[in-house]
């Protein structure tokens, strides 16, 4: 039901669903008239092969677009998860109500039949039914319509902040700017609560160490450090007391793997724990601060390639800190950081040789 009607969906960022009793009624105009379209051409629009097509088009688009919550749940999952070659783009249909792109053709189709049909006749009361479907079907849209325009298409104004930021950045050869905190799929900062911006419209506009693949794999370095840090949704540990097992000089050394020589922190992300840690932090030097924006410079600096003079074998990224608390980070320059879990291999004079099973992971110093 909700398929027809066009009100189903994830709900994000607007939930398609109406709210009140009007609204709900009003939802029902479009299937409701698109049957009294084929009801009252039903003679012609057998004869047309095109709206035979659509209609069948329809059907199919309405049923996959019930995803895995109906009758196609099981052949659908398949198809999506563990169909030969299909399954390997399974995330293209991540959405389901996404086929109903040709339940709307057909909708457009029929009512436009409709709609002609009225008008050619000279009738005004049969010219007042054609503008009054119009009028109901074009009102019925208006709930989401409104909350897209409100909260997805509006016009925002990103703060001039993160353009200073990037002209001074861009006044520094090489800077290499790490943001904090690492974003995923956006954040809803401070400056436009109403809508979720994407951090990539705001960052700037010089080579920049943030990237979507590595922040969104949970077992990965950027997440472990900013849950050391800040407490983030399901971290891989949580260290208590962090006053006491944190020294107030380890961000720079921390960041090395990062390959930064200066971080940006936006405080009008809001739910970030991490801002009074950074600050407290010895081992940064705060060069530029513009209202929700502070440019902090990192000592020492990391670097985008170096060769690896030593090799150390790691449990976990716990045992970097603890090389970061326990040795100053001369000690630890052109070290190649190895854990356990993955296969990797290298080509050198000797032939193809295939190294132990690690995790090449190396800190740029």
């Amino acid at each position: 039901m909700n398929n027809i009607r066009f009100t189903a969906g994830w709900g994000l960022p607007v939930n398609p669903s109406p709210h009140g009793t009007v609204w709900v009624l009003l939802s029902f105009a479009l299937p409701l008239f698109a049957l009294a379209g084929l009801i009252v051409l039903r003679r012609k629009l057998l004869r047309e092969k095109t709206v035979l097509f659509w209609s069948l088009m329809f059907v199919i688009s309405v049923l996959l677009a019930t995803g895995t919550s109906s009758i196609l749940a099981r052949p659908y999952s398949w198809f999506v998860l563990n169909a030969p070659m299909v399954s390997s783009l399974g995330w293209v249909f991540r959405a389901a109500d996404r086929w109903l792109l040709y339940a709307a053709v057909f909708y457009a189709l029929i009512l436009a039949l409709l709609v002609t049909y009225l008008l050619r006749n000279r009738r005004a009361w049969r010219n007042l039914l054609a503008l009054l479907i119009i009028g109901l079907i074009l009102v019925s849209f208006v709930p989401i319509a409104s909350g897209y325009a409100v909260n997805v298409y509006n016009p925002t104004v990103i703060p001039g902040s993160y353009d200073q930021v990037n002209r001074s950045l861009a006044q520094r050869p090489a800077a290499r700017p790490l943001w904090l905190p690492f974003s995923r799929d956006g954040f809803r900062y401070t400056w436009a609560p109403e809508k979720r911006i994407g951090a990539f419209d705001v960052y700037s506009s010089n080579d920049s160490l943030n990237n979507l693949q590595d922040i969104f794999n949970q077992d990965n370095y950027y997440y472990w450090l900013e849950s050391l840090y800040s407490k983030t949704y399901l971290p891989p540990a949580e260290v208590l007391n962090k006053e006491i097992m944190l020294d107030n000089d380890l961000a720079s050394r921390l960041f090395l793997p990062l390959g930064a020589k200066y971080m940006v922190f936006d405080s009008s992300v809001p739910g970030t724990t991490i801002a009074t840690k950074l600050r407290q932090d010895t081992s940064m030097e705060s060069i530029y601060r513009v209202n929700n924006l502070q440019v902090f410079k990192l000592d020492p600096a990391g670097s985008v390639l170096t060769a690896a003079g030593q090799t150390v074998l790691m449990n976990s990224f716990y045992d970097e800190l603890a090389l970061a608390e326990n040795f100053p980070p001369l000690s630890s320059r052109g070290s190649l950081f190895l854990s356990p879990g993955a296969e990797c291999e290298t080509t050198g004079r000797a032939g193809h040789q295939r190294l132990p099973p690690a995790f090449r992971h190396q800190l740029r110093l």
